[in-house]
């Protein structure tokens, strides 16, 4: 199996269509740093990394957007924005290794997604490569775009299923001024909804709202079950919060010092990252779910768990893969939406990785059939199913 890594995005796009015209199946990755993620990783005559690709070739700090070449490591990504007071704020896993093709691909993202949103709400233009290796541009670089169609979205989370990204236009944020960070530990089950919906309700809405169950605290360093919010305020402000919490039966804790702060939130972004080197024949399961049920699963499900507390999504780890698959066999006949998110190379090739309702998933392959009609690039990587 051969790899390759172009220096320039006309190169990528010369080696894909030849690759492609040639009949030679196609893997397309970055740095690799999520190779445990997401469906099996299927044989390939030839590896293409985006990871030569690493150029910004737009910067308008003053409309907030940049455009980058897929192989910029995301890292070094905000180091250069934050000289311009800028950020992408989507605190992906695997952050020291990941790159901006590899964020967009995967559409993970960490903490401050209640506030700031996925890959999907950044993304404002792509250039891909098409099976005739002919760079194609959706989108630009603005964000409310109305010309064509919005092709760009659906290479969000696609796992490289419809073919190699080259650009990616991207909006970014003013960096936050003030951060204050709190640990609520101790509140028992009946209390987690209504204190994580009073924190909602707060003069100014939190950033970020994780659980942690017992199980992962631990590997955390918490002391048991913690619920973990994130404010992103002037100082002055947090008095506000404190006597909103109040009227509502709960006490605002004294705010984390930084550098603790820092390294638990670090430690929750890099949860997944963790479990894939610690636990390298363990499971991850991920679980969408409605708010209102978020503390109920994440209670339920077992193992070490750490949910989105305000987004509806619970991740799942689990050491042994029967006992994952067997929730899941569980979850699949309450008509629960989970996928298997990491999993060893076996069991993605051998197991369902996908439960729950489907009905888009007609059109996903239709759409990879028109990206990618001979099924040569990618396959199976979108969860097994594309």
């Amino acid at each position: 199996m051969e790899t390759i890594a172009p220096a320039t995005a006309q190169d990528f796009a010369d080696a894909y269509g030849a690759a492609y015209a040639a009949g030679k199946s196609i893997r397309i990755i970055g740095n690799d740093s999520k190779w445990r993620c997401a469906g099996p990783i299927a044989p390939a005559e030839l590896t293409l990394s985006t990871s030569g690709l690493r150029e910004v070739e737009e910067y308008n700090p003053g409309d907030l957007s940049v455009r980058v070449q897929a192989g910029m490591p995301y890292r070094e990504l905000n180091s250069m924005l934050a000289e311009c007071g800028q950020m992408l704020p989507l605190d992906p896993p695997f952050h020291d290794d990941a790159t901006i093709g590899g964020v967009v691909a995967s559409n993970l993202c960490g903490p401050r997604r209640r506030a700031y949103g996925t890959a999907r709400d950044y993304v404002i233009g792509v250039e891909f490569v098409d099976h005739q290796g002919r760079r194609v541009q959706s989108g630009a670089m603005v964000a409310k775009n109305v010309a064509g169609y919005d092709l760009n979205k659906l290479f969000v989370g696609s796992w490289g299923a419809l073919g190699p990204m080259v650009t990616i236009n991207l909006r970014v944020s003013p960096v936050e001024k003030f951060n204050h960070s709190f640990t609520f530990m101790g509140v028992n089950g009946p209390q987690l909804g209504p204190l994580r919906d009073s924190l909602l309700r707060a003069p100014v809405a939190p950033v970020a709202i994780d659980y942690v169950n017992a199980s992962a605290a631990d590997k955390m360093r918490l002391d048991g079950p913690t619920l973990l919010a994130r404010f992103a305020c002037q100082p002055e402000v947090l008095n506000r919060i404190r006597v909103h919490l109040a009227k509502e039966g709960f006490a605002l804790p004294e705010p984390l010092p930084e550098e603790p702060a820092f390294y638990i939130w670090q430690r929750v972004r890099e949860w997944l990252n963790a479990r894939a080197q610690s636990h390298a024949d363990g499971v991850v399961l991920q679980m969408a779910t409605a708010n209102s049920r978020v503390f109920h699963d994440a209670n339920a499900l077992g193992g070490q768990v750490v949910a989105r507390a305000a987004s509806g999504v619970v991740f799942a780890g689990y050491r042994d893969t029967d006992t994952a698959m067997d929730t899941l066999q569980y979850l699949e006949t309450q008509g629960r939406r989970v996928v298997v998110l990491q999993a060893p190379q076996l069991t993605r090739e051998q197991r369902t990785l996908w439960v729950g309702p489907q009905t888009d998933l007609p059109m996903m392959r239709k759409l990879k059939d028109y990206f990618d009609p001979q099924r040569m690039v990618n396959p199976g990587r979108l969860y097994g199913r594309i």
